[in-house]
């Protein structure tokens, strides 16, 4: 059988050249690209505030962009910033709301040299809450995800855990009990009372005490 490169030396020169631009474009992405993208929300006022590690950047990279979308709508521009830059505040959010980032490396010509993968932050209140102190305020349906919380009772008696649609109507009744002053933890499988999953969305988690009633909002993914 002839072989390709001897009979067709142009097309082996041609896809060897091809392979080696293919490897350096490769190695430019893998140095612009902004590593560990992560964020967290804060309250009082609402606020996220984005950290990320910086790579080797190439000579040809000027600024990073930092976009931001919403559910179900497209990425924005939020600022641009300096490559030396490794952490922003997002003072431009709501509570209750899920947002995703990314940051894109771009050239002085307006060129995007390499893009972040994207981070998750929903705008529920995480760490303590009133008397809901989370582990996990977001869930995926995707992968079996948990909302997992701590809860407290102060008062002994009758408590009711459910869980609510925005606008209140009951999804499911996790607990029902007689419970002691203490804190519990429980678990949410992101599913109804039927026991089938949820349509993704804003959820509210509402503990009703003998003497108090409080809640927090969670997300859950598709």
């Amino acid at each position: 059988m002839p072989r390709l490169f001897h009979n067709y030396p142009a097309a082996g020169i041609f896809l060897a050249a091809a392979v080696l631009l293919f490897a350096s474009a490769t190695l430019q992405a893998d140095v612009n690209k902004v590593e560990s993208l992560r964020g967290y929300f804060t309250p009082s006022p609402d606020r996220i505030t984005l950290l990320w590690t910086n790579p080797s950047f190439s000579g040809t990279a000027a600024k990073l962009s930092i976009y931001r979308k919403e559910l179900y709508s497209d990425f924005i521009l939020l600022t641009n910033l300096p490559t030396t830059a490794s952490t922003f505040v997002d003072t431009s959010v709501s509570n209750f709301k899920f947002y995703t980032y990314k940051i894109a490396t771009i050239t002085a010509a307006g060129t995007t040299l390499a893009e972040s993968e994207t981070a998750e932050v929903s705008g529920a209140r995480s760490g303590k809450y009133d008397l809901i102190r989370f582990i996990d305020n977001t869930a995926s349906l995707s992968t079996g995800g948990l909302i997992s919380f701590y809860y407290s009772v102060t008062s002994p008696g009758e408590t009711v855990i459910s869980v609510l649609t925005p606008d209140l109507a009951t999804v499911r009744v996790l607990e029902k009990a007689d419970l002691e002053n203490g804190t519990y933890k429980i678990d949410w499988d992101c599913r109804n009372g039927n026991l089938d999953p949820v349509i993704p969305g804003l959820y509210i988690i509402a503990v009703g005490t003998v003497s108090k009633k409080y809640s927090a909002r969670v997300m859950v993914l598709p």
